[in-house]
């Protein structure tokens, strides 16, 4: 059995990975760590709990800015809000599944990663490459796709990695 799983997606491989054995699994911008891995947000979240109670929803809009002197917006392929409770849901799981990583039951692993995503730290794919458990497991870096890897040109990029992974 082959798992795959984007983002929260990933998350839920890697639990269904310690319950069941895998054959493999393609894990793509698994949020190991949200934003960055030295950024609190978990904590944040907690200690604002109050005060993201009385937010029903967050309206996110970035323009990041490259060394290059490029300036990117991000655009998602949906409307970018999210309900906030979900944030706190989401730090909890991967916190969770950080922490238990190595339970982790597969015989390959296939990490895909964005070095310019900023949802999910880029931290995550080396993490996972330092504990997961597999006796084999490939990295695969995009390099300006951000977190939205599925709904960019670079979805053949990331669809050729996991098709070549499954093909070997």
């Amino acid at each position: 059995v082959h798992v795959a799983g984007f983002s929260l997606g990933g998350l839920l491989t890697l639990s269904l990975a310690r319950k069941h054995r895998l054959t493999s699994m393609s894990l793509l911008g698994v949020p190991i760590y949200i934003t960055r891995s030295y950024l609190p947000v978990e904590q944040t979240v907690e200690k604002l709990h109050a005060w993201f109670n009385s937010i029903v929803t967050l309206r996110i809009r970035w323009k990041i800015a490259h060394r290059d002197g490029r300036t990117v917006e991000l655009r998602m392929p949906m409307e970018p809000v999210i309900p906030l409770h979900l944030i706190k849901q989401v730090a909890q799981l991967s916190r969770e599944v950080r922490e238990r990583v190595g339970e982790a039951k597969a015989d390959r692993a296939l990490i895909v990663h964005s070095r310019a995503d900023i949802a999910a730290s880029p931290e995550s794919s080396d993490y996972l490459m330092k504990h997961l458990s597999c006796a084999e497991k490939e990295q695969f870096w995009l390099r300006w796709s951000h977190h939205e890897m599925m709904f960019t040109p670079h979805k053949d990029k990331v669809l050729g990695a996991v098709t070549d992974f499954l093909n070997k």
